[in-house]
């Protein structure tokens, strides 16, 4: 991880991706003097249980060696809008010194490309510094729906449960939609991504997407396993080695655009 050793400034992390907001130069042992004998908070985005707890925790165990002063770091969760509240708190509210950090959906960054409503900050003005994890996201169909196919996936009219608009489980799904025709229906509105998988197992929805093949295999080897998902599509640049027979949404495109 990038040393974080900068003060009068504001850390996020989006998926294990450490971004530092307007930092400001400052001698080693003033930051040290800062950070010294001192507590940080290291806020999700989401509700406790799910892959971004697991990588807050993770990072924040070990972060304290790698930041002069050696702050211990105090996880805290404000979830909504699929994280897309505490990134706008980071941005405007919450103190820039150095003593918050947020851990957040990676898709937060493109909101205001999407045009995302609500996204209430600069992207541009973030620098980003360090990733925990490369992630190849994957979409799952629940074994109970019959869909045993890319054929079969891309030809019925799925229902997928998704978290606020703009989070990568409403986005994917809905540009399979735009891009490919597909008829799927994203119900959005589940709070974390422990809600989605729920969903799965109550029937209320058909699929997921946006979901990181990491966080799934942690999350349920039971489901890989005993084949409880099928795993249709791997939203990624190139195929992850451990799903080799799984196409990348670059296969679907039809022509140049569409790939593009």
């Amino acid at each position: 991880m990038h040393r974080l050793g900068l003060r009068s400034c504001r850390f996020l992390i989006i998926a294990g991706l450490t971004i530092a907001l307007t930092p400001l130069p400052a001698a080693a042992d003033e930051v040290a003097d800062f950070y010294k004998g001192k507590n940080a908070t290291l806020y999700v985005g989401y509700p406790p249980g799910g892959a971004y707890d697991i990588y807050a925790r993770l990072i924040g165990r070990h972060m304290s060696r790698h930041m002069r002063g050696n702050p211990q770091f105090i996880v805290r969760h404000k979830p909504g809008a699929a994280s897309l509240n505490l990134v706008n708190e980071l941005y405007n509210v919450l103190p820039r010194d150095g003593s918050v950090i947020g851990v957040f959906a990676r898709s937060v960054a493109l909101g205001r490309l999407l045009s995302r409503e609500g996204a209430n900050f600069d992207p541009v003005a973030l620098t980003w510094i360090g990733s925990a994890n490369n992630e190849v996201s994957i979409c799952a169909v629940w074994h109970g729906v019959g869909v045993r196919t890319t054929a079969d996936f891309l030809s019925r009219p799925l229902i997928f449960a998704a978290n606020a608009p703009g989070a990568e489980s409403d986005v994917y799904p809905n540009i399979l939609n735009h891009l490919l025709g597909t008829r799927f229906k994203v119900v959005p509105g589940y709070p974390g991504v422990n809600d989605l998988t729920l969903a799965l197992e109550r029937g209320e929805a058909d699929a997921r997407c946006g979901w990181s093949w990491g966080s799934a295999k942690a999350a349920k080897p039971d489901w890989l396993r005993d084949k409880k998902i099928y795993v249709a599509l791997q939203f990624a640049t190139a195929k992850h080695p451990e799903l080799p027979d799984v196409p990348l949404v670059t296969d679907l495109a039809r022509n140049d655009q569409e790939r593009a």
